[in-house]
């Protein structure tokens, strides 16, 4: 079995056209891309998650509660056959 990759894009602009080249490029299964302006210094964070099923956007969190949607959706590709 193989392990999932996760990557991370922390970009300025167009989000998911850099997280999609990042995701091909680094041969990796998921990468979380967010804006600068929406990480860094804060308590909260919007984040897009993108694979090569798509993008799946999340709303507003706690960063803790990022983590934990990151992890879920690991979980459930570890879970594929």
């Amino acid at each position: 079995r193989r392990p999932v990759l996760v990557g991370f894009a922390l970009e300025t602009n167009d989000l998911a056209a850099y997280a999609r080249a990042k995701l091909t490029k680094k041969r990796v299964d998921l990468i979380v891309a967010n804006h600068a302006e929406d990480a860094l210094g804060r308590d909260e964070n919007v984040a897009t998650l993108v694979s090569k099923e798509g993008n799946e956007v999340l709303g507003r969190l706690p960063k803790h509660a990022l983590a934990d949607a990151i992890l879920d959706r690991i979980v459930a590709r570890l879970a594929l056959p």
